[in-house]
C-alpha cells in the first residue's frame, strides 16, 4: 500500500515495505528542473533534509520517493525542509492508521 500527497514543489510517496530494515528514500529530478548542476543540487539537498530531519520521523520499514517539480532548484535545504516535513507527518500517520497495531493492512 502507498500514498501519494502533492505540495508546490514536490510529489511525494510513502510506501510500507515488509522486506527492509531502515528507511529508504528515492529520487526523481528530470531535465524540466534545469541543467545538471541545477538537478545535482536539488538531489543533494533533499537527501540533506531526508538524512538530517525527515528520516526519523518515518517507520523503519518504509520508503519514500520524491519527485521534484518545477520551481525546486530555487529552494535552499530549509525550504525543502520545511515544505516536505509536514507533508510527509500527514502521510506517515495516514499510513499508521491504514494499518492496525499488529501491522497487518485493515480491510477497507
Amino acid at each position: 500500500m502507498g500514498l501519494r500527497l502533492q505540495t508546490t514543489h514536490f510529489i511525494i510517496y510513502l510506501a510500507r515495505l515488509s522486506d527492509q530494515q531502515a528507511p529508504r528514500l528515492g529520487l526523481a529530478v528530470s531535465r524540466q528542473i534545469g541543467n545538471a548542476v541545477a538537478r545535482n543540487r536539488t538531489k543533494r539537498r533533499l537527501r540533506e533534509s531526508f538524512r538530517r530531519e525527515l528520516k526519523p520521523m518515518m517507520l523503519p520499514e518504509s520508503a519514500l520517493m520524491i519527485v521534484a517539480r518545477q520551481g525546486a532548484a530555487q529552494l535552499r535545504t530549509q525550504e525543502v525542509t520545511a515544505e516536505l516535513k509536514p507533508a510527509l507527518l500527514r502521510l506517515v500517520n495516514r499510513l499508521k492508521a491504514a494499518y492496525g497495531p499488529g501491522g497487518k493492512s485493515q480491510p477497507s
